[in-house]
């Protein structure tokens, strides 16, 4: 017996991507599914595509642009199902992907999410995202998955996630406030720390057709990033690594400097001083669900930084160094935890 699926396809002005994502959707060899589109106030011709080429998938229109969160959550609610796979506009699933996903999760009676591993649209060989851990200073470590079982990891990423909607409702959906940047994050480390797990499915495979956004989008990884910090972590771990906090966050002050981001880096701190009741609020919430000590769900390594950005080789070598300190820093605190 098959486990019925709502897969939710968020778009917003997803006219060169649309297209091709539904039709991979209606390939794959999975016999019980529904498709519901969720359209944040796109301004193209994607939405007229939806219901033009693919009549048999539910719409839900938007009157304006609510962020990747806010719909997420509307999906779920939406989904009269208890299994919903999320995915982004610009996917191109496998034919045998959901399945997977299905098959892992409902064999994992701990896990609440999984997600597939991530290969380049343009290099369908190279992998784009697998395995991602959380670095208690506030970022992600990546590594590629060799396995083809199933692993645990820190996060699943968003652009294709399968969750067990009657696990992660008492735990709080999507932060519909961080908007863009970290809602993955924010929404794994929760499942996470209220004693869920989170599972990557190696042979289940998504192509991702991947924009480039460098550090457009700097504002919301600085805000929401001490959105999750303050919200989730333990006050006694924040206590702790307040040292390689501050250290950190000076490092981040001069990237910014360099990188001529400096006004948007202290907007995004301010934004944070200006939400801190609400802040607190979901804090109070949340703590009262958590079961598992941040010692087991944070780790430390190397920080994923994307090439790009660290582009020349004196950025290269401080990041280096600055990894090198925060190695060191949580061998020595970690015990404390």
């Amino acid at each position: 017996m098959y486990e019925p699926v709502t897969i939710g396809v968020i778009n917003y002005n997803g006219g060169i991507f649309i297209e091709e994502c539904l039709s991979s959707i209606f390939k794959l060899d999975y016999p019980r599914y529904e498709v519901m589109v969720l359209d944040n106030k796109s301004t193209d011709q994607s939405l007229d595509i939806v219901k033009t080429k693919f009549p048999q998938v539910e719409v839900i229109e938007l009157n304006e642009n609510k962020g990747h969160p806010a719909a997420r959550n509307i999906l779920i609610h939406k989904a009269k199902t208890r299994l919903v796979l999320l995915m982004d506009n610009d996917i191109v699933i496998a034919q045998d992907c959901l399945k997977l996903l299905v098959n892992s999760l409902i064999t994992a009676p701990q896990a609440s999410v999984c997600g597939p591993k991530v290969m380049y649209y343009d290099q369908p060989e190279r992998v784009q995202f697998s395995l991602t851990y959380f670095h208690y200073i506030g970022g992600a470590i990546s590594a590629i998955s060799h396995d083809e079982k199933p692993v645990e990891v820190g996060s699943v990423g968003g652009a294709t996630m399968l969750i067990d909607k009657d696990k992660v409702l008492p735990t709080g959906l999507y932060d519909a406030d961080f908007f863009f940047g970290w809602t993955d994050g924010d929404f794994c480390l929760r499942q996470l720390v209220s004693g869920h797990k989170c599972l990557h499915v190696p042979k289940a495979i998504i192509y991702h057709k991947e924009k480039a956004r460098g550090l457009s989008r700097v504002f919301y990884q600085i805000r929401n990033r001490w959105f999750l910090i303050l919200k989730v972590y333990s006050l006694k771990t924040i206590v702790l690594i307040f040292p390689a906090l501050f250290l950190y966050e000076l490092s981040l002050l001069m990237f910014c400097l360099l990188k001529g981001k400096a006004v948007e880096y202290f907007r995004a701190n301010m934004a944070v001083v200006k939400e801190l009741k609400s802040i607190m609020r979901k804090r109070r919430q949340f703590q009262t669900l958590r079961k598992v000590s941040d010692r087991d769900v944070l780790l430390t390594g190397r920080i994923m930084l994307k090439e790009n950005i660290i582009e020349k080789k004196f950025l290269r070598t401080v990041f280096h160094f600055l990894d090198l300190f925060f190695n060191m820093y949580w061998k020595v605190i970690k015990g404390f935890l």
